[in-house]
């Protein structure tokens, strides 16, 4: 899958409810994340999605500009 079919995907997603396994036990964040319908939540480091500071007006800023440009330093993760 190239870049821009991947982009055409994300879409903002409310958290709240989901859990993500960390070393620990589990996280259940709160706030907006990005997530791919096959390739599960954008994160970069560690086991929680990436939540920006500016919410959901900033993930929606991302992908009015054409969506990611980039994966390097990206990962992928699932909720639980």
């Amino acid at each position: 899958m190239n870049l821009s079919e991947m982009n055409e995907k994300l879409e903002i997603v409310k958290l709240g409810s989901q859990r993500f396994k960390t070393a620990g036990g589990y996280y259940q964040p709160e706030g907006y994340a990005l997530r791919h319908p096959e390739l599960g939540f954008l994160a970069f480091e560690g086991d929680v999605p990436y939540i920006p500071v500016g919410g959901r007006q900033a993930l929606q800023e991302i992908l009015d500009a054409g969506g990611l440009v980039s994966t390097d330093g990206c990962k992928w993760i699932q909720a639980m």
